[in-house]
Order: C-alpha cells, then sequence, then structure tokens
C-alpha cells in the first residue's frame, strides 16, 4: 500500500480472553490513526523494559470508524516478555503503532471467501465490518477453523446479514470446505487465507490445484505466537 508510515499513540481499555489462549486486546481509537481493513502494525510497549523482541506485528481487528482499536493474539503459558507485559496493561497504559502495512485488503467489487484459522481471523474481522458499511453486494463467505472451538468475534459474525458463516472444527473439514468454495466460485472471487504459515501453504495449494489463479489468492501469514 501507499500509506505512509505514522505512528499512533494507543490508550488501553481491556482485553477479552477467548478459550484457554486468545486475548483480545481493546484501545481507544486514535483520532489521527489512517489504515485500510485488513493491514497491520508494528506494536511497542512504552516506558518498559522488555526481554527479547521489542516489536511485534498485529492485525488490525476494528474498522476504520469504530471507537475501540482492537487487535488479538494468542498467549501461551510461557509467553514472550513482550506478550507478558501485553497481559499486564492496566486501563489507562499506553502503546505505540507504527503503520499501516500490507495489503491484505478487501477487493469491493468481487464475490469473497475467507479462510480463517485460529487467531488469523483478526484482519478478517476488520474487512467484514467494513463490509457492513459499504453496500457490499457481492457474495461473501466466512469459513473460520478452531479445532477447540474458541471462535473469537463470534457474536459480530453471528448478526452480519450480508455474510454466510460456516464453523469449522478440524483442518481436513476446512480443507474440503476450501476445495468446494474453489468449486463454486472458480476465479470469480477472492480467496482470503489467514492463519499460521503451515495452514496457509496448504489452503492456497489446495485452491491453485482446482484451478483457482493465484492473483486470486491473498494471505495473511501468523507466526511467532
Amino acid at each position: 500500500m501507499s500509506e505512509e508510515m505514522k505512528r499512533s499513540v494507543l490508550n488501553f481499555i481491556s482485553k477479552e480472553q477467548v478459550g484457554d489462549d486468545y486475548f483480545i486486546f481493546n484501545f481507544e481509537m486514535p483520532k489521527d490513526i489512517k489504515f485500510v481493513e485488513g493491514q497491520y502494525g508494528a506494536f511497542k510497549h512504552v516506558d518498559k523494559d522488555i526481554e527479547g523482541r521489542k516489536v511485534r506485528a498485529f492485525s488490525y481487528a476494528s474498522k476504520v470508524n469504530e471507537n475501540v482499536f482492537k487487535i488479538g493474539t494468542k498467549i501461551i503459558e510461557t509467553p514472550s516478555d513482550f506478550k507478558a507485559k501485553m497481559l499486564e496493561l492496566k486501563p489507562g497504559d499506553t502503546m505505540t503503532v507504527d503503520g499501516p502495512l500490507g495489503d491484505f485488503t478487501l477487493e469491493e467489487d468481487e464475490n469473497s471467501v475467507f479462510l480463517a484459522a485460529g487467531i488469523g481471523i483478526t484482519p478478517m474481522r476488520s474487512m467484514l465490518m467494513k463490509m457492513q458499511d459499504i453496500n457490499y453486494t457481492q457474495e461473501a463467505t466466512l469459513v473460520y477453523a478452531e479445532h477447540r472451538q474458541f471462535y473469537c468475534f463470534k457474536e459480530d459474525f453471528n448478526k452480519m446479514t450480508n455474510v454466510n458463516v460456516k464453523y469449522e472444527k478440524t483442518g481436513e473439514d476446512m480443507k474440503s470446505t476450501a476445495a468446494k468454495m474453489g468449486a463454486k466460485y472458480k476465479n470469480d472471487a477472492f480467496y482470503y487465507i489467514s492463519g499460521n504459515p503451515g495452514y496457509v501453504t496448504a489452503i492456497s495449494t489446495i485452491l491453485q490445484g482446482i484451478g483457482i489463479d493465484s492473483k486470486n489468492i491473498k494471505f495473511d501469514k501468523f507466526t511467532g505466537y
């Protein structure tokens, strides 16, 4: 994307835990922030000593005109110091974000098939929330896989009237559904894939194997939990 990088200050509001290890962090939406739904930024703590990596990339989970700026991440039992400090955030604490980055963004005039796994759902929430505002008239399907059935933002998705939402439990179910979506829309849709690198590669390979052009596939690989 052509946007100029800019630093914004984020004021922490609250966090939500989904299942065992997914966390949604809520900040006040900065008045000066600019981004396109689906993009991400580089986040830093303020006035905290961090061991190891001091910058982390997170996708924006909000649309631009929401009052709350959301990000989500997976935090394991023995997290990095960066994520441990995130868990310690209190209302009024601040982080910074440099961005926007990336081109995992919505093609507004095309049919859309979203294929998310785990916390890879975050940029898709951003795009799907945008679709509620722009008079999106194409067909849209969200397929969301999480083997433990810990589905982030499920309440938001269940309220959407212009998106067909399907929840999957296993990787095999997701592969089967991805193949069905590819057979249905062929190259008359854009396919958005987001999750860990192995998942993204597997789903991309399936779609290209049934004739989906690589230019119709967008992906966002999540690494470094």
